[in-house]
């Protein structure tokens, strides 16, 4: 039995490999000093002011150890280093300008601080033909698209683990398939954070096994109820970049987190955008994150509550999804962690998103 960790190293693609990013901090360094010195050499031949040179960071400092010279960033912006060893873990990513989840600025975030768009029924989509989709777009299509998070309902359709809607005869695609394109999603990305919300009506361990066939348990961060989140840029440095929530209650392994212990729900599958409340109607708010629902459906002459990429429209809006989520982090005095909705194609459920991390202004 595999032992239980906060982090486990997980496999980084060959391309951007951890020993490649040292080499390049390195190279940055050396670059930079060696530019400096060349710097003061012609300042002693042909004279310059008497205000000093800004000092390169020390190789001491890439090791691990810091010292208190004042260095400028490659962005031009002085600044001064802290005196206090440093680690993976407390320093963040190891290269200048490598975004998590698509923004510096998330790297120091920690994961339970964030507020990420997901989508319902994330495989319910156009492009494998369902009889009723929920989303326009395949599940890679919407990764790449910076939606965070995945809500997946999970069946036995004839001995097959598959992803349906209710109704696997309407549709349905088998849970390894799924599962491959979010791998070669984290493969191609290595500095992005998945998030897996699980409805599983099958045992937990047979689930786990289709995890376990495509090394994705590798990926899985397996947090302790009572620790503190890592930042992203910690998860993203210890190689686990998948966060999966489960509903099943027989779960064994350690990465497939709770979903009943960390998560609260509002409804969902609104009549009106005035009706759309952020009360819990799962669980409650001594559970730790947030799962905001925020999607419209047709009831008037006993409509079929199904997704409507029209009402969506409405309802994705940049000003109304961030003015919800506003509403929503006012009350609980936290941000939500996840916006669910349909066809997260329309509208701008990102960017409220981006709002609510303070990346962008508020419409």
């Amino acid at each position: 039995m595999r032992a239980v960790h906060t982090f486990r190293p997980a496999p980084v693609p060959v391309e951007y490999s951890r020993r490649e990013q040292e080499g390049h901090s390195r190279a940055v360094v050396a670059v930079r000093a060696l530019g400096l010195g060349l710097a003061a050499i012609l300042c002693i031949l042909i004279g310059c002011s008497s205000e000093k040179p800004k000092s390169a960071t020390s190789d001491a400092s890439v090791s691990g150890t810091s010292t208190s010279t004042e260095t400028e960033s490659l962005t031009g912006t002085a600044t001064e280093t802290s005196t206090s060893p440093t680690s993976v873990a407390d320093s963040g990513p190891l290269l200048f300008g490598t975004p998590c989840n698509g923004h510096d600025e998330y790297c120091s975030k920690r994961y339970d601080e964030l507020c990420q768009a997901a989508t319902h029924d994330s495989v319910a989509n156009s492009p494998d033909f369902w009889q009723v989709p929920a989303q326009s777009k395949s599940v890679r299509e919407q990764l790449n698209a910076s939606i965070g998070a995945l809500m997946l309902s999970v069946y036995d359709d004839s001995g097959t683990l598959s992803v349906c809607r209710g109704d696997c005869d309407e549709g349905n695609t088998a849970l390894a398939s799924v599962l491959g394109s979010v791998r070669d999603f984290l493969d191609a990305n290595p500095r992005q954070v998945v998030t897996l919300l699980l409805d599983s009506s099958v045992e937990a361990s047979r689930v786990q096994r289709e995890f376990e066939a495509l090394e994705l348990d590798h990926f899985a961060i397996a947090q302790a109820e009572n620790a503190p989140w890592p930042t992203l840029g910690q998860m993203i440095e210890s190689g686990s970049r998948l966060v999966v929530f489960s509903n099943a209650p027989d779960a064994t392994a350690a990465w497939l987190l709770p979903r009943d212990v960390w998560i609260w729900e509002t409804a969902r599958d609104w009549t009106s955008l005035t009706s759309m409340k952020c009360n819990p109607a799962v669980g409650d708010r001594t559970r730790p994150l947030a799962l905001i629902h925020h999607n419209l459906v047709d009831t008037a002459d006993g409509g079929s509550h199904d997704p409507s990429v029209v009402l969506a429209t409405t309802a994705n809006a940049f000003a109304v999804v961030t003015e919800r989520l506003e509403a929503c982090a006012s009350q609980s005095s936290r941000v939500p962690n996840f916006v669910a909705v349909d066809f997260a194609a329309v509208g701008d459920v990102v960017g409220a998103t981006q709002v609510m991390n303070g990346v962008r202004p508020a419409p």
